[in-house]
């Protein structure tokens, strides 16, 4: 964690780094910070507690695949996840996902 000022300028030097323990299935997501124009972006999963299989109708808690929401809100625990056609939530087995394009989003008000 870093403090930062409404310009989003860090301000100071102190820092400070937080480990959680999650108890039961959980995912460490990593991804660049900052991308160029035009440079695909990649997010690295790495999944425990559940094995990461294709959507297949389990629903024993011991398999599961991965949800990628862009732009959407998180789906309330228990509730169904959308399944809408604009490729806005991406479902995947894979440990990785890339995105061709994401569009900048401007801050300044």
């Amino acid at each position: 964690m870093v403090l930062g000022d409404g310009a989003l300028t860090r301000i100071g030097t102190a820092e400070d780094r937080v480990n959680l323990t999650v108890e039961g299935p959980s995912i460490d997501a990593t991804a660049p910070t900052v991308a160029a124009t035009g440079v695909p972006v990649r997010i690295d999963f790495k999944v425990t507690g559940v094995q990461i299989v294709k959507a297949d109708g389990d629903a024993s808690g011991k398999t599961g695949h991965i949800h990628v929401l862009v732009d959407k809100p998180l789906p309330v625990a228990g509730q169904p996840i959308p399944k809408p056609d604009d490729g806005s939530i991406i479902h995947t087995a894979e440990s990785s996902v890339r995105f061709p394009t994401l569009r900048r989003v401007s801050t300044a008000s």
